[in-house]
C-alpha cells in the first residue's frame, strides 16, 4: 500500500495530488494559488510526485519568481 504520512495541513500526500491534479484540470495555478486555495502548503513537492508519476505538469516562473503550473494531456481542461 501507498505510504500515507499526512502532510503539514493534515491530508495524506495521495489526497492533496488529486486535489492539485482537478485543480489543474481547470486551469493553471501558481504555487500562491494553490496553498490558498487547496490549502496545502507545500504543492510544489506533490506537482513533482505527481510528474514522477507519469503527469505531464509544465511549469514556468512569473516575473514574482512564483511558479506558475499547468497540466497537459490526461483529461487536463476537461
Amino acid at each position: 500500500p501507498e505510504h500515507q504520512d499526512p502532510s503539514p495541513a493534515g491530508q495524506p500526500a495521495a489526497v492533496q495530488r488529486a486535489r492539485i491534479l482537478a485543480r489543474l484540470r481547470i486551469g493553471s495555478a501558481t504555487t500562491q494559488q494553490l496553498r490558498d486555495e487547496l490549502r496545502i502548503m507545500h504543492p510544489g513537492g506533490r506537482v513533482h510526485e505527481l510528474r514522477r508519476l507519469g503527469f505531464n505538469i509544465p511549469s514556468r516562473r512569473q516575473p514574482s519568481g512564483v511558479a506558475e503550473y499547468h497540466l497537459v494531456g490526461r483529461e487536463a481542461g476537461r
